[in-house]
């Protein structure tokens, strides 16, 4: 830097103010003093170790009815979805065929349910599965997810304890297109008629089965005996002003346990024991309207019989005249008699016949019915989430690779760039964050601050975001103080790193650092004064004495330097100096205070001075030193103010 040095002459005494022109920057940098590695973490349920997608499904409590949780209760999720078509056909996501990886898991989102599907169409994106949830709440929403995705994956281990721990012994789908009827309970198959039977109809909840009303059964191949048990069912039917049996078992011309529709169209449920003891359950309305209507009854050893028909209370009454009988199976959509041979057959549908042991309450009932009709919003499904894929940084650059100049005495303003890409698309980027440290700093990226050797940056702009990526520029306002690492610095094998760290919205990262080697800091050689030379009021042939001027020289660089002096005559003219002049010799300087004639004469050739100003560490500047001036006059010297110019340069430190 040089030093621009005025000396005045004021009328007749030899007055040599002199006076700096130097160029002062106002130094503007924020520096972070918090470091950016900390992040709070958003809620999110863990996920099921190799899937790709999966969706939440919540179920709203206000479907669930009484006042306790449903112990394993079995949730059908029937839903048609684009993404749940086999990702071989326009926008599926789904890795098999078969379905195989559409599995369910608890809120917690690792946890498998069991489950059991009952119709997966990898064309339509159509599911129909069954849930178990262990404990689904009364009081709040149940949540549950449904992943899918893992080219990988088997298919949920099927458990016919997903229906037995709810105490269910048998369980009918009807969706089979032909051959008996599977017991997913894990009881013997059902057998059905030779013939009356169109398999495979459109049902309540999928397939379900059409009976002629003649000739037309299925027998469970079940003898049903219990004192405290459940019945459940869908039908469809228009009847014929019969006696139409949706089931029905006979031990003898007495005992019988039968659910029919009268000829009336009312649905009626009879216990009978084998002393021809009984009572009859009638149901508040016509079921043989030709739409889907539920019945559940339910019997205890209280001698209490329930009757649940679409989601109400039809009717109870107590008695101890319940069937006894110790032989008979049970027929679905007939009477199997005591006889041996079927009887009043049902025209129409049924799906899924339930038998369960226990008694079933009407919060049970009502629950399966808000969640199979189809005319209520029992759940929701979410939408689609991805498979958390921690980003990735790739392509960091320290100052567009060209070394790095800085500026005395202010930040110079240096930039490090670098790609982040993240497979769940850059909107999943929350945070960018960068380092630029010198490389023989300890600890790396995880440096403590210093504006000698590490900075730190977070919120790095993101830019030029498309598909999966983002350009992340990383600003630092870097201190004239950063240490040099070319090759005239103390350290020519170092060089500057930038490391640059992406977040995305689960809380995972990735980062990545510059290539080694480069760039550089370049050694920044810079001095500041601060301060006026005044040499005061003088008289020819006179000289300032010990009274000395000085001036505070302040290294604003990023190395140990000396300086180098040197300077003009003092002219009343100057710069032409066709007046009175001072020669340049005149003017004297030390490192100390001195006494004049002891001082080192001013020369117009530059001279060294070994002031030895330390590198800085900090800022302002901890490394500056004082230079003293003096100065004499010639016994002859016209009356004026004088000027002149003295330069002051900051050299290598020798």
């Amino acid at each position: 830097m040089v030093l621009l040095l005025k000396a005045l002459k004021l009328e007749n005494v030899v007055k040599l103010p002199i006076s700096k022109k130097v160029t002062i920057s106002i130094i503007c940098s924020i520096f972070f003093a918090t470091l950016f590695l900390f992040f709070p973490k958003s809620a999110h349920a863990a996920w099921l170790s190799g899937y790709s997608y999966r969706r939440a499904i919540t179920i709203d409590q206000t479907y669930v009815t009484g006042s306790t949780n449903l112990a394993y209760f079995p949730v059908l999720v029937s839903s048609t979805n684009t993404t749940f078509k086999y990702s071989g056909y326009f926008g599926g996501h789904v890795q098999s065929t078969t379905g195989a990886d559409i599995h369910f898991t608890s809120s917690d989102g690792s946890t498998e349910l069991l489950v059991e599907q009952e119709y997966y169409n990898n064309s339509t994106g159509q599911i129909v599965y069954w849930v178990s949830i262990p404990s689904l709440s009364y009081s709040t929403n149940t949540t549950i997810y449904v992943y899918y995705g893992n080219s990988s994956a088997s298919a949920p281990t099927f458990s016919s304890s997903m229906w037995t721990n709810a105490n269910y012994i048998l369980v009918y789908h009807q969706e089979e297109t032909s051959g008996n009827f599977d017991d997913s309970a894990g009881g013997t198959d059902g057998t059905p008629s030779a013939s009356g039977i169109t398999r495979n109809a459109a049902g309540q909840i999928d397939g379900a089965d059409s009976f002629s009303g003649t000739s037309s059964y299925v027998d469970t191949n079940r003898h049903i005996s219990y004192t405290n048990a459940t019945i459940s069912a869908w039908f469809n039917s228009t009847g014929d002003s019969t006696v139409n049996y949706l089931f029905g078992q006979q031990y003898n011309i007495s005992s019988r346990l039968v659910g029919y529709i009268a000829a009336d169209g009312i649905f009626n449920f009879q216990q009978y024991n084998t002393s021809a003891l009984g009572y009859s359950l009638l149901s508040k309305g016509r079921v043989d309207d030709g739409y889907w209507h539920n019945v559940l009854i339910s019997w205890n050893t209280s001698n209490t019989a329930d009757l649940y028909v679409d989601g109400s209370a039809d009717n109870s009454v107590t008695s101890s005249r319940y069937d006894n009988s110790s032989s008979g199976t049970m027929a679905l959509a007939s009477h199997h008699t005591y006889l041996g041979f079927y009887s009043s057959n049902l025209p129409g549908l049924t799906d899924e016949f339930r038998i369960a042991t226990g008694t079933k309450t009407l919060y049970w009932h009502q629950t399966e019915y808000y969640n199979q009709s189809g005319s209520y919003s029992f759940y929701t499904l979410g939408s689609e989430e991805l498979s958390n894929v921690a980003p990735t940084v790739s392509n960091v650059v320290v100052n567009s690779g060209n070394n790095i100049t800085l500026t005395g005495g202010t930040t110079t303003s240096v930039s490090v760039t670098a790609t982040i890409t993240d497979g769940d698309g850059y909107g999943n980027i929350d945070a960018v964050n960068g380092v630029l440290y010198e490389s023989g700093v300890k600890d790396a990226e995880t440096c403590e601050l210093s504006i000698n050797d590490c900075y730190s940056v977070s919120g790095c702009t993101l830019s030029g975001c498309s598909g999966n990526s983002c350009t992340a520029t990383c600003t630092f306002s870097v201190y004239y103080v950063a240490i040099p690492t070319d090759s005239v610095s103390p350290y020519p094998s170092d060089y500057w790193v930038g490391w640059v760290n992406a977040v995305d919205k689960s809380s995972a990262s990735g980062s990545a650092f510059s290539s080694s080697g480069a760039p550089d800091v370049n050694t920044l050689r810079s001095v500041a004064v601060t301060g006026s030379v005044s040499y005061g009021s003088l008289y020819a042939g006179g000289n300032t004495g010990s009274s000395n001027s000085s001036i505070t020289i302040t290294n604003n660089g990023n190395s140990a330097v000396d300086l180098e002096v040197s300077g003009t005559n003092l002219c009343t003219n100057y710069p032409t100096c066709t007046g009175g002049v001072v020669p340049v010799g005149n003017q004297e300087y030390s490192l100390s205070t001195f006494t004049y004639s002891a001082g080192t004469d001013l020369s117009g050739t530059a001279a060294l001075v070994q002031a030895n100003l330390a590198k800085p560490t900090a800022d302002p500047s901890n490394s500056y030193g004082n230079l003293y001036w003096g100065v004499g006059l010639p016994s002859v010297a016209p009356v004026g103010s004088y000027s002149g110019i003295i330069y002051i340069t900051a050299v290598a430190n020798q």
